[in-house]
């Protein structure tokens, strides 16, 4: 057996029991999802969430079809520039969000002092 079909097999079985622990931890609820898109602080629905998940699982599964439509490719498939756009997009926008909640929410509470 070669190096980097031993490599190969390592890879497979980390990655594969990475998923059963995480899926486990999922179905025993271990991992909570019940509040997977509200906001911490104000526990209220954030549409930003929801659409950075959207977008994350899109690309996902973008690169396993690219993955899977050819297993034996010497290299990694190429992107196109505006699904990296749209992730890096997507986490800014996300994150733009988040700092403007963090600046109100700081600004309230230097005023109540």
């Amino acid at each position: 057996m070669a190096l980097s079909t031993f490599i190969c097999i390592e890879i497979w079985i980390f990655l594969i029991g990475m998923l059963s622990i995480v899926g486990y931890k999922l179905v025993t609820g271990e991992i909570n999802t019940k509040k997977l898109l509200f906001d911490n602080v104000r526990n209220v629905f954030t549409p930003g969430r929801l659409q950075l998940l959207i977008v994350t699982m899109f690309v996902i599964i973008y690169c396993l079809v690219q993955f899977s439509a050819d297993p034996d490719a010497d290299a990694l498939p190429k992107f196109p520039n505006k699904l990296l756009l749209l992730f890096g997009g997507s986490n800014l926008f996300y994150l733009i969000n988040k700092a403007s909640l963090f600046s109100t929410l700081s600004s309230l509470f230097k005023h109540k002092k």
